[in-house]
C-alpha cells in the first residue's frame, strides 16, 4: 500500500473515483519544493521541482521512463489506513497556497493506503508524460484513524517530465473545477470505470 499525493485533476473525486476501484481516506496536504504549472493546450497541470531536477533512478515512473517504483517500494509506511470515504478535504479550494503555507508549498489531497492495483491504474492514467516519485507531504486535516495535522508522510506523486509542454503561469484548481472538469472527463476517459 502507498499514500498518493494528488495536486491536479485527481484531487477531485469525480476524476479519482473513475480511475481507482478502491475507496480511500483522504486528507488535505501540502508539498514543498515543487510548483504546479499549466500544460500547453491542456486542462491538466504539471508538477515541477523548484530546483528543476527530474526523475532519478531511485524513483522512476512507468514505461520507457525507467524502472517504476514497485508497489512494495511505494510510500505508505506501516499505517493501516483502512478503506472508506474521507471527509471533504476542501484542499482544492482557494488556489494553490494558503496563508499558512510557505512560498514553495502547494496544496493537494493525499489518499491513504492505496492498493497496488489502483497504483497501476493511476500509472496508466498519468501516462508517459509523468514519472511516479516519492515525496514527503505535510498533512493539513485530520482523517478518522489517519495521521494528525502537521504529520509528515511519505507519498507517491507524479512529476511531469515533458518539460517542453509546460506553459508559463500556475494551474488554477478552482478554474478547473468550475470551467474545465467536464471537458477533461470527456477527453481523458479513465482506464476503468468504478
Amino acid at each position: 500500500m502507498s499514500h498518493v499525493f494528488t495536486y491536479g485533476s485527481l484531487m477531485f473525486d469525480r476524476v479519482w473515483s473513475r480511475v481507482v476501484c478502491g475507496t480511500y481516506p483522504a486528507a488535505a496536504a501540502t508539498l514543498s519544493g515543487f510548483r504546479r504549472q499549466r500544460v500547453l493546450d491542456q486542462d491538466y497541470p504539471s508538477l515541477q521541482r523548484i530546483d528543476g531536477s527530474t526523475c532519478n533512478g531511485s524513483a522512476m515512473g512507468a514505461g520507457s521512463r525507467g524502472e517504476r517504483l514497485s508497489d512494495e517500494q511505494g510510500a505508505g509506511g506501516d499505517e493501516d489506513a483502512g478503506a472508506g470515504e474521507g471527509p471533504d478535504t476542501g484542499s482544492h479550494k482557494g488556489g494553490s497556497k494558503s496563508a499558512s503555507e510557505g512560498e514553495d508549498a502547494l496544496s493537494g489531497v493525499v489518499y491513504l493506503g492505496v492498493q497496488a492495483d489502483d497504483l497501476k491504474a493511476l500509472d496508466e492514467f498519468e501516462g508517459s508524460e509523468y514519472c511516479r516519485i516519492q515525496v514527503q507531504v505535510t498533512v493539513r486535516a485530520q482523517v478518522d484513524g489517519g495521521p494528525a495535522p502537521g504529520s509528515l508522510l511519505l507519498a507517491d506523486t507524479y512529476l511531469f517530465i515533458a518539460s517542453d509542454k509546460v506553459a508559463p503561469g500556475p494551474w488554477d484548481p478552482d478554474d478547473f473545477e468550475r470551467e474545465r472538469i467536464e471537458r477533461f472527463l470527456r477527453e481523458y476517459p479513465p482506464p476503468r470505470s468504478a
